[in-house]
């Protein structure tokens, strides 16, 4: 399943129909309930339908995703007299929805977004998965509510307007995502993980269902840790794998991949096929995969992006929405994998539950200095290094920002979090134009102020921070999109709920020791005895998915000349001057933010090309010509 929508207040099949289609991917085809002012759509493989109703037809309910313990509540909810008129795991959310109510989603261990049609209560149901693999978004306009699993989907509705929210951009052009519920587009929202929302009477009401939550336990073994992070990731596994299917999974030879090709094996005989995707980088974990991939006997597959693939942009940016600067190594992936089986399994999620990036050593290093600094001090560092950067304008200097932040961090855990985040932190007063006003957007530490607190597990708090935030809105996002063109599916097995909840019970020392140079241990430690011993001792690289701008140099430097001197978006919302002097600079590929900052500001031009100036949002031009 790979796309939903639906419309209530407005009554009009055809709007229905090209939310559908605009959605709709190969291999696909959709199915409408349309009754009075309520449409719902949902998106199937073909010989499979929905909207699926319950016995009387009057619950309907359309789903994106896939309930991984369906058949465990099929079987509770037989007991109760309700019959089945299909296989699909969607008609046992109508059912539940029947016997428990609005809050039945607390039982469903999956990755979803849904819409229920209620006719006896005359309310709509939406919502969304624990994690939020999977994306839901809405806009009201007067009585009128507009979902979809899509949002250009939404935006076939002409009254929507189509507007930059400055607040989103801020945020993107600094953390490379846009966090919480915004979107680029002004009145449209992300409906969060874990939450439901209740249309009824015209009135609107969201509620959350479920939170991850960091417990402090009595201090318990190693022993007891490893036992149980073998068994759910086990049983994640298990339930994510499908008999008969050819399997694949994305292998960067890293401890997560790693960890989730060993257990396929012990649980199947076929043959298990293997994907690594490269740019020509240097790394080493092309070799690290080999080993992997021969120690389990994969069928292995090896493929390498060419620079001038940088031509897949606009389509690319047009199936995500909105820009991100990882589309490439996202759709060239799925692509791959796609021409051999339909279902890849990933390790998404092992670094953020287990602190497996670098920057989680600084965090775990710092925790003690946090409780003993006082905020003010890290106040007074900072009005000393806003001095310092009014002194010294030169693009040479950039290279010390990062650490001047970091200092100034000190004492305050989500300033500190940030400077030590990948992203850009851009300087505002060089780069923004008026019409951009950063000094009301707020600090972008202020999103990060719910997550930490003064006596927490500093470590544990940021990991929350990762999974809720950049995980969510960026990483799981470009997953979703760049498969579902692609028309295959990914599983993440480390993001299953029972796994991510114990993962939070687990002391940061445990995830991250010797100084910090041992990061994911216990995972380490619990894989131990099954994985190859130079998987155990390598360091983490994540080469794979980190979209390595500077290969691209002469390709996203020809095309930004080309493209940004002209942009009417840069004109309104940036100085060009600058953004100039970053494109006529001398690059390294140690200077990697700069070309962050460069293929961003691309992403976004093309963006704002497609989405706000267009006047076709149905079937857009996407040559990259069209853009140059």
């Amino acid at each position: 399943m790979t796309g939903i929508c639906g419309i209530i207040g407005v009554e009009d099949k055809n709007l229905l129909k090209r939310m559908c289609n605009v959605i709709t991917h190969k291999e696909e085809s959709f199915g409408i309930f349309s009754d009075k002012n309520v449409g719902l759509c949902g998106i199937e493989e073909k010989g499979k339908n929905q909207p699926i109703h319950n016995e009387d037809e009057s619950i309907w309910a359309v789903c994106d995703g896939e309930i991984y313990n369906y058949r465990e509540l099929k079987e509770e909810t037989e007991k109760s007299g309700h019959e089945f008129y299909t296989s699909m795991d969607t008609e046992v959310i109508v059912h539940l929805y029947e016997e428990f109510g609005d809050f039945f989603v607390k039982k469903l261990n999956g990755v979803f977004c849904f819409g229920i049609l209620d006719n006896n209560e005359k309310k709509i149901l939406l919502a969304r998965d624990k994690i939020g693999i999977k994306p839901l978004y809405y806009t009201t306009i007067g009585k009128i509510l507009l979902f979809a699993s899509e949002i250009k989907s939404i935006l076939q509705y002409e009254r929507v307007k189509r507007e930059v929210n400055i607040k989103s951009l801020h945020y993107l052009l600094n953390i490379e995502y846009i966090p919480g519920e915004a979107t680029l587009f002004k009145g449209i929202k992300k409906l969060l993980p874990g939450h439901i929302l209740v249309h009824k009477d015209d009135d609107v009401h969201i509620h959350k269902y479920w939170d991850i939550i960091i417990r402090t336990y009595p201090q318990k073994s190693e022993e007891y840790y490893i036992t149980h992070i073998t068994a759910l990731l086990k049983k994640a596994v298990e339930r994510r794998m499908d008999n008969g299917k050819s399997l694949g999974v994305f292998l960067t030879g890293g401890m997560d991949t790693s960890s989730v090709v060993a257990i396929m094996r012990s649980l199947t005989d076929e043959p298990i096929k293997s994907f690594y995707l490269s740019f020509g980088e240097d790394s080493d974990d092309v070799n690290y995969s080999r080993i992997v991939a021969e120690h389990f006997e994969t069928e292995h597959h090896e493929m390498m992006v060419e620079p001038k693939e940088i031509k897949i942009l606009p389509e690319a940016i047009w199936w995500m929405d909105e820009p991100s600067i990882s589309l490439i190594s996202g759709y060239f992936a799925s692509k791959f994998a796609s021409k051999h089986v339909k279902i890849v399994f990933t390790g998404r999620g092992g670094d953020e539950l287990f602190g497996g990036y670098e920057r989680f050593k600084y965090i775990y290093l710092s925790t003690d200095i946090h409780r003993i600094v006082p905020r003010y001090l890290s106040r007074s560092i900072s009005k000393l290094i806003e001095i310092f950067q009014s002194k010294y304008s030169k693009l040479e200097w950039a290279k010390y920002n990062k650490y001047l932040r970091v200092i100034s961090g000190i004492g305050n855990k989500e300033k500190f979090y940030v400077s030590v985040a990948p992203t850009f932190l851009v300087d505002e007063t060089k780069i923004y134009s008026n019409k951009l006003s950063y000094k009301k957007l707020g600090g972008i530490e202020n999103i990060f102020e719910p997550y930490f607190n003064n006596d927490g597990d500093f470590l544990n708090e940021a990991l929350l921070a990762e999974v809720k935030e950049k995980l969510v809105n960026d990483l799981l996002i470009v997953d979703n999109r760049m498969s579902a063109v692609n028309s295959i599916k990914q599983r993440y097995p480390l993001l299953d709920i029972d796994l991510v909840e114990f993962s939070f019970t687990i002391p940061s020392y445990l995830k991250v020791r010797d100084m910090g140079n041992t990061r994911k241990y216990i995972l380490r430690k619990a894989m131990s005895e099954i994985l190859p011993k130079e998987i155990i001792k390598r360091p983490k690289s994540g080469a794979f998915w980190f979209e390595p701008c500077f290969l691209f140099e002469k390709e996203l430097r020809e095309i930004a000349l080309k493209t940004l001197p002209e942009s009417n978006m840069i004109k309104s919302y940036f100085k060009y001057d600058y953004i100039n002097r970053i494109l006529q600079h001398p690059l390294s590929s140690n200077m990697t933010t700069h070309y962050n900052l460069i293929m961003m500001l691309l992403c976004l031009e093309i963006w704002y090309k497609i989405y706000i100036e267009s006047s076709d949002l149905y079937k857009p031009n996407l040559s990259i010509d069209n853009f140059l």
